[in-house]
């Protein structure tokens, strides 16, 4: 395990820690736990169930777990920096079903530019293990400054 600063840790191919997300209908935004782990992004109010999963990473636990949290679906997704409500720091993400756009907030640059790459590298992972999949268009997926 690299513990990264103090909110963020990487544990292989996991990255995990504390950003802010913009709700959907309200419009706020909420400091929410989020674990990167393959292709999936999950979200919640702590970073309690999280360590469970990242300690035990049976599926049968993940399965348990993963109906009180958010997901956000990479494959297919779109990702780009941001400008909304005058923050800095942000990135969204554009699930493939077009429901809803996420907004994401990081304390800084270094951590936006991170968690992008790490969600672009999940994205490519995918796409590799998916020939019947268009591989082409991985790279336009993610635009990182």
């Amino acid at each position: 395990m690299t513990i990264t600063n103090d909110d963020e840790t990487k544990v292989d191919n996991r990255l995990s820690g504390w950003l802010f997300l913009r709700a959907r209908f309200s419009k706020k935004w909420k400091k929410r736990w989020f674990l990167l782990d393959k292709t999936r992004l999950r979200y919640g109010t702590s970073d309690t169930v999280y360590v469970i999963l990242l300690s035990h990473s049976k599926s049968l636990n993940i399965r348990r777990f993963q109906k009180l949290f958010g997901k956000i679906s990479l494959n297919g997704a779109r990702i780009r920096e941001a400008d909304k409500d005058g923050k800095e720091f942000l990135f969204c993400l554009e699930p493939k079903s077009g429901h809803r756009v996420y907004y994401i907030q990081s304390e800084d640059e270094v951590s936006r530019t991170k968690w992008m790459e790490a969600i672009c590298f999940a994205k490519f992972s995918s796409h590799r293990s998916n020939d019947d999949d268009d591989n082409d268009d991985r790279l336009s997926l993610c635009s990182i400054s």
